[in-house]
């Protein structure tokens, strides 16, 4: 039936063509080309049906306008044998598969037909209508084989290039490597001795630095008006030895130059530094290490090198390290005093400053006056935690009326006498021009320093250096009510007449 369908209609939809070839290179790569002829109708203009040709004897022989003949097995119960496939290699030979068509399907002629000429499963068991596609992939491929034989080469060859070209510019390296070294080691040379000096002085046992003598210490407290030097006159730092004078010297010409009388002026550390160095200079064998340092670091930074950081390009990074900084040792010194509260740092991780207080006396007196504040808060306190715990009873109103009467007149006689220090400090300071005066620790009598060592008013043995400064005057009103001159009966000072 299905025979007879193809030799009435006259034609066959022939399926597609699929053809692969491929050749493995030297180096595991697989070239492949493929040939795709998509399916398509084929029509006829003879058929034959069981006719033997050339001793097989296919279905159906449909022979083309040009010629050719396409061989057809219909497949319902037996395949195409491996016999039938060697012997039919050389021809064109379909197999048309009608094996699975269910029953309705097949006694539906119209339907069946498409089956069989169109919509079937098919398969080329040989073809060799596609010779020239075939001859032409086998062109295409040999091209490429050529092409990656070429590159192939030429990758090798560049490989061998560059491999050459690594181990030239190693070799480069390395003798550069050499040359460097042997660099460093001439230029080092040239500081060996005072590196090992530097050695030397930064181990604690064998450092050497300028002796500060009794007189020396007192010449500094008289003339910054002290009667004794504070700790931060005497802030101890790794490499601050590398000034020509003692920590203490330098570190009181800060004080007195930049910071004494000097209220809410701006410090800059640069500017602190450079007339510390003109004023004293630097050791000299450690001034040329440092200035060596400094040249490099900015030479380093210009040209974007890594010992714009760290220093002399042909010392180690630990003698780097060693080599001290004036900026840093001034630095850390003007940041001990803004510890102490004398100065104020501008910006976090800045090196500029604010001078807050003037003076040791007048950050001593500011911190008296916080102190007495504090005492007196925490006296009310107290006082306020016993009268809590007193027995609640009424005071006498002639009682009352008498403790009115004495906290008043205390706070009179207590302005009185702060009105009669104030106008006798004026006297001194506005009349006489006198700058420096003793205070009494007792009665708080102000008097000239040639009025000898003993309280003119209450005999007292006691007295204070005073410094007569602007911000002292200012505070002076406050600092003597902090005193607490005339006391409540009974709280255990003398009352001053």
């Amino acid at each position: 039936m299905a025979k007879q369908i193809i030799d009435d209609r006259r034609y066959i939809v022939i399926p597609e063509f699929r053809h692969s070839i491929g050749k493995k290179m030297p180096t595991g790569d697989v070239l492949s080309e493929e040939i795709v002829v998509p399916g398509r109708r084929l029509e006829f203009v003879d058929v034959r049906l069981e006719q033997t040709v050339d001793g097989l004897r296919p279905d159906v022989i449909g022979v083309t306008s040009d010629g050719i003949e396409i061989l057809i097995e219909v497949y319902v119960t037996h395949a195409v044998t491996g016999d039938k496939r060697e012997r039919f290699a050389k021809k064109n030979l379909v197999e048309l598969d009608l094996s699975m068509l269910p029953q309705d399907l097949v006694t539906n002629e119209q339907l069946f037909a498409e089956e069989v000429l169109s919509e079937a499963s098919r398969e080329w068991i040989s073809c060799q209508l596609y010779r020239e596609e075939i001859k032409a992939a086998h062109q295409t491929l040999h091209e490429k084989v050529k092409r990656f034989i070429t590159d192939h080469r030429a990758s090798v060859e560049q490989a061998e290039i560059e491999r050459q070209q690594r181990r030239l510019a190693e070799q480069a390296a390395e003798k550069r490597k050499v040359e460097i070294e042997s660099r460093k080691s001439q230029l080092r040379e040239k500081y060996s001795r005072k590196l090992e000096q530097l050695q030397t002085q930064t181990s604690d046992q064998q450092r050497q630095e300028p002796r500060l003598d009794s007189g020396t210490l007192q010449a500094i407290a008289q003339r910054l008006r002290l009667d004794v030097l504070p700790a931060a006159l005497a802030h101890e730092q790794n490499g601050d030895w590398i000034f020509r004078v003692h920590r203490t010297v330098w570190q009181a010409f800060i004080y007195e130059r930049f910071i004494q009388g000097n209220s809410r002026i701006s410090l800059r550390t640069n500017d602190v530094k450079r007339a510390v160095v003109r004023e004293f200079g630097l050791v000299e064998w450690i001034a040329e290490l440092i200035n060596l340092k400094h040249k490099h670091k900015v030479q380093g930074g210009k040209r974007g090198q890594w010992y714009g950081k760290k220093g002399v390009w042909f010392f180690t990074d630990a003698e780097n390290r060693m080599i001290p900084s004036p900026y840093l040792l001034v630095l850390n010194y003007l940041k001990r005093l803004a510890r102490e509260g004398l100065l104020t740092l501008e910006h976090r991780g800045g090196d500029s400053f604010t001078v807050k207080f003037d003076s040791f006396s007048a950050l001593d007196g500011y911190r008296a006056e916080q102190a007495e504040k504090a005492r007196l808060v925490e006296l009310e306190g107290e006082n306020a935690a016993l009268e809590l715990r007193k027995p609640v009873r009424a005071e006498p109103e002639w009682q009352r009326l008498a403790e009115i009467e004495r906290r008043k007149k205390y706070t009179e006689d207590n302005e009185k006498r702060i009105a009669h220090l104030l106008a006798l400090v004026n006297s001194l300071f506005v009349k006489k021009g006198v700058k420096d005066v003793k205070r009494c620790n007792h009665c708080s009598h102000f008097q000239e320093l040639t009025d000898g060592d003993s309280c003119k008013e209450c005999n007292c043995s006691t007295l204070w250096d005073i410094e007569l400064t602007s911000s002292y005057l200012e505070t002076l009103p406050h600092r003597l009510r902090c005193l607490r001159l005339f006391p409540p009966m009974g709280a255990g000072h003398r009352e001053h007449g």
